[in-house]
C-alpha cells in the first residue's frame, strides 16, 4: 500500500488533486506608488523575490528583482539611473502571469506555468518557473 505522502503516490494520483492541495508561499504586494527603492528594500528585508503590485486595491501585476534591474539597466542606458529609484513601482511591474482558483485541477495549474512566467493563486500565493 502506498503512503499518501510519496511522491509515486501523488503522480499516480494526480488527477485527483486540485491547486489547493500544493503550498504556495504568500504573495506579499504593494501599492503602485510605491518608490522603487522602497519596494526593492522591502524585498530583501522580507527575503523574497517579486512582489504584487496593486492599484487602487486591484492586482496590477508582479515585480521581481530581474523585472527592476531590466528598468536600471535602461535607465542606465539613457543617463536616467539617479532618478529611477525614487519612481513608482508600476513602472517595472510584469504583468504576464495567468490565475487560477484553489479548486482548479492541478493540471490546470501546469498548463498555465507552461505558458506564463507566473501563476497566482487567486487569494493564495504565487507560483513561479
Amino acid at each position: 500500500m502506498l503512503q499518501e505522502t510519496s511522491s509515486y503516490y501523488w503522480l499516480e494520483n494526480m488527477h485527483h488533486h486540485t491547486v489547493k492541495d500544493i503550498t504556495a508561499p504568500k504573495l506579499e504586494c504593494v501599492e503602485s506608488n510605491t518608490p522603487i527603492e522602497q519596494a526593492l528594500e522591502e524585498m530583501f528585508n522580507k527575503g523574497i523575490q517579486q512582489m504584487g503590485v496593486d492599484v487602487d486595491g486591484e492586482f496590477a501585476g508582479i515585480v521581481s528583482h530581474r523585472d527592476i534591474t531590466r528598468l536600471l539597466n535602461l535607465s542606465n542606458q539613457m543617463d536616467q539611473s539617479d532618478s529611477v529609484l525614487q519612481k513608482p513601482i508600476i513602472m517595472a511591474v510584469n504583468r504576464s502571469f495567468e490565475t487560477v482558483n484553489p479548486d482548479d485541477e492541478i493540471f490546470t495549474l501546469f498548463d498555465k506555468l507552461a505558458d506564463a512566467p507566473y501563476v497566482v493563486i487567486q487569494g493564495e500565493g504565487l507560483l513561479e518557473i
